[in-house]
């Protein structure tokens, strides 16, 4: 075995002590070095080397000590204690050489920073120029609409107030050329027996015979129909007009009577 120039003597005769302890407790608990790798996530590897002190294996002793606690607490025992004794004391003088070439990192990336900030810076230079140049191209657009706005001025010399006018003079017109309906009345004489039908506005008022010297008055909203079987023995006066005969002694006759009208229809029966 070679002597690993990272540990210094009494260190390897620790790591010989703690090899063998743990070597040990795991066989009495008939625990395999693969097992004991599943659950530590130790590698299979340095398990072996930590048992046979094989320090071409194991890593340096800050590393080995982690590995050395948590594989005692896998076994049950108290993995501060177990390590106490295995001192690190001078050993981090030769991991020194590692941290050198930190601050080299650092140099080489600052440039790498400051150009971003200079890309960064630019951007938003160029945006707002752009942003500039966009918003007086937008204001020059007001200035051609202002000078095309007197345009609309022949619209307002145009009459529009007279418009309204014509319909409402037609209107008036209409209004007074328009006579008011009124109901159709007729007064009626029985001169002679007559059966009659009256039928006022579509509805039939009276249907029967008057006799002789019945007088009757009747009226209707838009249309008056009289039927009469004997016309020459019926005498009526339309709306306070004079009286005459519905039509001739014994002829049947129907005559309608509209309402503002002065005329009447007769037809024969």
């Amino acid at each position: 075995m070679t002597q690993n120039s990272n540990f210094r003597p009494e260190q390897i005769e620790k790591i010989k002590e703690l090899g063998s302890d743990l070597q040990e407790i795991r066989q009495t608990r008939s625990l395999s070095l693969e097992q004991v790798s599943t659950k530590t996530l130790i590698p299979l590897r340095s398990l072996r080397a930590i048992e046979e002190a094989d320090l071409e294996v194991l890593p340096e002793p800050i590393y080995l000590k982690g590995l050395l606690k948590r594989y005692a607490q896998f076994l049950g025992l108290n993995g501060t204690e177990f390590i106490a004794d295995f001192s690190l004391d001078n050993t981090f003088k030769a991991l020194t050489p590692s941290w050198k070439p930190l601050p080299s990192r650092r140099k080489r990336f600052f440039p790498l920073y400051l150009l971003y900030v200079l890309g960064v810076v630019s951007a938003i230079s160029a945006f707002s120029a752009f942003s500039q140049r966009s918003a007086l191209e937008v204001g020059n657009v007001p200035k051609a609409e202002t000078q095309t706005s007197p345009s609309p001025k022949p619209i307002r010399e145009s009459p529009v107030a007279m418009s309204p006018r014509v319909p409402q003079s037609a209107t008036s017109i209409s209004t007074a050329q328009r006579p008011p309906e009124q109901p159709v009345t007729v007064d009626m004489t029985l001169k002679e027996d007559c059966w009659l039908q009256i039928v006022a506005d579509g509805k039939t008022t009276f249907e029967g015979t008057l006799n002789k010297g019945d007088k009757r008055t009747w009226e209707a909203s838009q249309e008056l129909v009289i039927r009469a079987g004997n016309a020459g023995g019926v005498e009526i006066a339309v709306n306070d007009e004079q009286a005459k005969p519905l039509g001739e002694p014994g002829a049947v006759e129907t005559v309608t009577y509209q309402a503002s009208e002065d005329s009447s229809e007769s037809q024969g029966g």
